[in-house]
């Protein structure tokens, strides 16, 4: 069992600057940096922190221009066009980058994260969108379930339910799944009868009214995904990483995102301002808004999402066990996990000692 200490707290605390207030030591030179994002157009507001970023001038203020590649097959795509060499970056899932490292991508890296599930720290609940007649896990039964990729690990909505099945005594076998899509098609799949269950974003659960026979119906996180799980992340290749300027660039576009997650996460006023970039605004009330922030910002990583004592957690007690257990002797967090791109950010920018839920960890010590 890999043991991690908390070194960063004793190495430097800083109070955090606010993010309108802090300018980085920038030179006049420009960067480029190529990202891709898990989705084909524009992005549900729990994964809008990329484009926000560029969008209201955070990677701009760095001296970064980020080219955003927009993909329709979520994070499997997106750690595809990673391992190809086509893009610097690739945003997606934790179990899709480390299920390519595992199969062989060896170059993969996992450098942060920008939307995680801490839900011992945030206290929030699994959420989801069902037909009324859907109150329990056991009325899974028989019902469709909607997923964006596929009954596989790399899945998160699938690891999310099928844990969740496990915990209530039932089996992927007693549900039927489908490939459904982005968030928004499969909240539109729900609409319109093709599915019965699913995760939609947020800021679509104004629809889901017993007029429409829908609802949203939350359960209790069941394992060691109550802690930890890496719903958003950052990764790159060892090799960019080894490029001076393109780490140069990597550097900036972490600190951009942890800057803007900052300000969303803390002030409702610029969150609406970026959520407003995406969503149809006429739709929401000042009241779906203030619910979609007070969700949305304790799951913005205000500090890099990287705990490498809650990430060996997960990585031992779920991912290895549950989630892919054929990447035993595959894959282990020292390979895959580089930490300095956020420390180096952090010792720059400060620590968010507001962000109760992404407490920062980035020193590994093997016992």
């Amino acid at each position: 069992m890999l043991a991690v200490r908390g070194a960063l707290a004793s190495i430097f605390f800083v109070v955090v600057c606010a993010a309108s207030g802090w300018a980085a030591d920038l030179s006049s030179k420009r960067y480029e940096l190529t990202v891709a994002v898990p989705f084909p157009g524009k992005p549900p507001v729990c994964c809008m922190a990329v484009p926000a970023a560029k969008d209201l001038g955070y990677y701009d203020r760095q001296g970064l221009d980020v080219e955003l590649v927009n993909v329709g097959t979520a994070s499997t795509g997106t750690i595809q066009l990673l391992a190809a060499g086509r893009i610097d970056v690739g945003t997606a899932s934790v179990a899709s980058g480390f299920g390519a490292y595992a199969a062989g991508a060896k170059d993969i890296r996992f450098i942060g994260a920008e939307l995680n599930n801490n839900f011992e720290l945030s206290g929030l609940k699994w959420a989801y969108a069902a037909k009324t007649s859907i109150n329990s896990v056991e009325d899974l039964k028989d019902k469709t379930v909607g997923l964006p990729a596929g009954p596989n690990p790399t899945d998160p909505v699938y690891v999310q339910i099928s844990a969740l099945l496990s915990d209530h005594g039932m089996t992927d076998r007693d549900v039927r799944w489908t490939v459904a899509g982005t968030q928004a098609v499969r909240a539109q799949a729900l609409m319109a009868g093709r599915i019965d269950f699913t995760q939609v974003p947020m800021e679509l659960a104004y629809m889901m009214t017993p007029e429409n026979g829908l609802h949203i119906v939350e359960f209790e996180p069941v394992g060691a995904n109550r802690q930890w799980t890496g719903c958003q992340c950052w990764f790159a290749n060892a090799e960019t990483l080894d490029d001076p300027d393109k780490r140069e660039a990597i550097q900036r576009f972490v600190n951009g995102t942890i800057l803007a997650l900052r300000d969303m996460a803390h002030d409702p006023k610029i969150f609406e301002k970026a959520m407003s970039l995406y969503v149809d605004m006429s739709a929401q009330t000042p009241e779906s808004i203030d619910a979609v922030w007070n969700y949305e910002r304790l799951r913005m990583q205000s500090n890099g999402g990287i705990n490498l004592d809650h990430i060996s957690a997960w990585f031992e007690n779920e991912y290895l066990e549950n989630v892919n257990p054929r990447a035993k002797g595959n894959i282990s967090l020292e390979d895959v996990i580089d930490p300095n791109l956020v420390a180096d950010g952090l010792e720059e920018i400060g620590i968010d000692d507001k962000a109760y839920w992404d407490p920062p960890q980035l020193s590994f010590v093997s016992e």
